[in-house]
């Protein structure tokens, strides 16, 4: 990472540091960090010369991520380009199309429907990273059971470069935390809307 960087912003997850490098490799759109707080995790992949959309519910975070922005891209040669937007991931419009992004990355944040959503995101070559928080004191109740987010990758077209589950929470609820990296192989056909009429 690129030294103006670091002074900019926290540090990034160590283990998203570890394939940043893997997932900024497809040749498609922007890399889009979901849920992107401050702009740490979008961070990396401006210092390796991608474009990024960074998306966020609160305001202050984005103020932030804005101002830090403006003060690496001064200091640091060839940076991507960033374009942020205040969206609630639960109820808004995404500012994004289907099948076109570079990839997506989703670190310390999980939601089915916007897991379900953003798998439908990168193009084909495109990456999909997905960090789950832990789950630490009652946090488990918000996460998957086990192999959910699997069967929603697989469905989407995905193969995976690793995938990690670890069960949290009490004995017998089958929720796990997930640590996932997968590579879009091929977008698959959306069932016609269209109705045939009859002869």
């Amino acid at each position: 990472m690129a030294k103006p960087l670091q002074s900019a912003w926290s540090d990034p997850s160590p283990k998203l540091a570890k394939v940043a490098r893997q997932i900024a490799q497809s040749r498609s759109g922007p890399i889009v960090d979901l849920a992107c707080g401050e702009g740490r995790h979008f961070a990396l992949f401006l210092s390796l010369g991608r474009n990024v959309i960074g998306i966020d519910i609160e305001k202050s975070k984005l103020h932030f991520a804005r101002r830090m922005l403006d003060l690496y891209v001064v200091a640091c040669r060839n940076p991507g380009r960033a374009h942020l937007v205040q969206c609630d991931l639960e109820n808004d419009e995404w500012p994004v199309r289907k099948g076109v992004a570079g990839g997506v990355v989703i670190v310390d944040y999980y939601s089915r429907r916007v897991v379900e959503r953003a798998a439908t995101i990168p193009a084909q070559d495109g990456a999909f990273y997905l960090q789950t928080f832990g789950g630490q004191g009652g946090n488990w109740v918000s996460l998957p059971h086990a192999g959910l987010v699997r069967t929603i990758l697989e469905e989407c077209g995905y193969e995976f470069v690793f995938y990690r589950e670890r069960a949290v929470g009490p004995v017998g609820r089958d929720a796990v935390s997930v640590h996932t990296l997968a590579k879009r192989t091929r977008i698959p056909r959306e069932p016609s809307t269209h109705t045939e009429k009859s002869e």
